[in-house]
């Protein structure tokens, strides 16, 4: 799997060199940084919009989204934002 500045993440076949899927526009900016779970079921995004998005590899759907927002303190709290 690859992360990109375009807002998107490419899973790519390495041994047959091809792109199996491309997951456009996750994020509202550069997408970061990119984690795989252990069975590869699921994978996990940062972006430059501090959003933790967690993917479904095959149905390609977002199972929870992560923020970081401002409070009226301006505190800064993390809130899950969405659960599917």
């Amino acid at each position: 799997m690859s992360a990109s500045e375009d807002r998107s993440v490419s899973l790519y076949n390495p041994s047959k060199k091809m792109l199996i899927k491309n997951y456009k526009n996750l994020h509202n900016y550069d997408v970061s940084c990119i984690d795989i779970s252990k069975d590869n079921s699921k994978f996990c995004t940062g972006g430059g919009d501090k959003i933790l998005m967690v993917m479904d590899v095959l149905q390609g759907k977002i199972q929870f989204i992560w923020g970081i927002t401002v409070s009226n303190s301006l505190r800064k709290t993390n809130q899950k934002i969405y659960r599917s």
